[in-house]
């Protein structure tokens, strides 16, 4: 037994020697779609808070709720991913209820950050 030690073959030198080329995202329609309806869960619940809430409604009838506008949802393979701004833990709680609530989401990750304005 020689004191060699073990034999690289030459696809196992290629491989260390090439680094791997990385591979683009490709975007699932599927993926597409279930971000657009827990856009659209988000927008029915928000309205559905502020019907209950005349505070909110008289924020909202003066321009000042744009609490929609500042959420990004984004789904990869029914797991959704909230990120952006609220204005209350509460609305935090509930868009997150609503996303999972969605037909098609196995989890949600919930980055929302209440905005510290608000929070005054």
């Amino acid at each position: 037994m020689g004191g060699q030690g073990p034999r690289k073959t030459e696809q196992a030198r290629k491989a260390v020697a090439e680094p791997a080329t990385p591979q683009p995202e490709t975007v699932n329609s599927g993926d597409v779609i279930l971000a657009t309806r827990v856009k659209d869960a988000l927008s029915i619940a928000r309205k559905t808070d502020a019907t209950r809430d005349p505070v909110l409604t008289a924020k909202e009838s003066n321009g000042e709720n744009k609490a929609i506008q500042n959420l990004e949802v984004a789904a990869k393979n029914g797991v959704v991913t909230l990120s952006g701004s609220v204005k209350s833990d509460a609305e935090r709680t509930s868009a997150e209820q609503a996303a999972s609530r969605v037909k098609g989401v196995t989890s949600v990750n919930n980055y929302l950050t209440v905005s510290k304005t608000e929070q005054q």
